[in-house]
């Protein structure tokens, strides 16, 4: 399998350092990820219906959509440490829920599970978190994916938590890279949230407009934002309880609030990368972005 043009982050497997396709910060998993293909979605009913939650476990796994149109309802669960070298791509996810307490109906979970890459899903109603990152999970990275929910009337719409309970002892820092995403409609904040973590994004679109807060590092998270573009946002940049973002090059149109930012040198992704023009990113991402 290749991934042509998805641009560097924390994940590839032993095939992709060889042909240079999904990008350095290479963890060798030990060979290619076995294909799950899915069927689409007919008119009328979803195929890939999960009952809540669907935890494919292990190794080497790749559930790949099959086209446009393969949609997903419940929880895809990936967790432990013995999950790892995972792609998800090409899939729309929803996971709505009518009870008041949506814990546990997140889109993705990645909870423990290593070298994880997510790219080309569309994420829509999640009643929890759209994706979250937790438990140790490590090496993720989430490129050219679109978040959206369809009305600012449903209760939770937080997208994106990276490492959540500041009460729980991390070892070290989770690696997460995120690039040519697209925060778009009525996402209220977690654009992501980050604890214990180094993040990095680049080339991210965000235009939620009335939204709480939007990218947010607390206690010793580390956010390295370079060439993002926030449109009409309040709180695009927020800075808590240790956590800091080092900023480059980002554009901020017509947005209010906090832009916090630390002083001094971001760490240094450690794989290479190319990065789009800041001013480019709005129509490169409503191209690209999403299955």
């Amino acid at each position: 399998m290749r991934f042509v043009g998805l641009g560097a982050g924390w994940i590839c497997r032993k095939s992709d350092r060889r042909e240079g396709r999904a990008g350095g910060g290479c963890h060798d998993g030990g060979g290619l990820a076995r294909v799950c293909r899915l069927p689409g979605a007919t008119r009328d009913h979803h195929p890939g219906r999960f009952p809540h939650r669907t935890n494919p476990g292990g190794s080497q796994q790749d559930p790949a959509g099959e086209g446009r149109g393969t949609k997903l309802t419940g929880n895809l669960f990936l967790s432990g440490p013995g999950t790892s070298n995972v792609i998800i791509r090409n899939l729309t996810l929803t996971n709505p829920s009518k009870q008041k307490k949506a814990e546990g109906f997140d889109g993705i979970t990645i909870r423990g599970a290593k070298d994880v890459f997510v790219t080309k899903c569309t994420f829509q109603d999640c009643a929890d978190g759209s994706l979250d990152i937790t438990n140790g999970a490590d090496r993720v990275t989430v490129s050219w994916c679109k978040f959206e929910y369809s009305s600012r009337k449903l209760s939770h719409r937080l997208v994106m938590l990276i490492h959540g309970s500041g009460k729980k002892k991390a070892k070290g820092q989770a690696h997460v890279t995120l690039h040519h995403n697209w925060f778009a409609g009525n996402c209220t904040s977690r654009m992501p949230m980050a604890r214990k973590a180094r993040v990095h994004m680049y080339n991210n679109f965000v235009d939620s407009k009335g939204n709480d807060y939007a990218t947010n590092a607390r206690g010793r998270a580390e956010i390295r934002s370079e060439r993002n573009f926030y449109q009409e946002i309040r709180n695009p940049l927020v800075e808590q309880d240790g956590g800091r973002i080092f900023t480059s090059g980002n554009i901020f149109r017509d947005c209010t609030g906090k832009r916090n930012k630390s002083d001094g040198k971001a760490f240094k992704p450690g794989y290479p990368f190319r990065v789009d023009a800041a001013e480019d990113v709005p129509r490169l991402v409503r191209e690209g972005a999403g299955a």
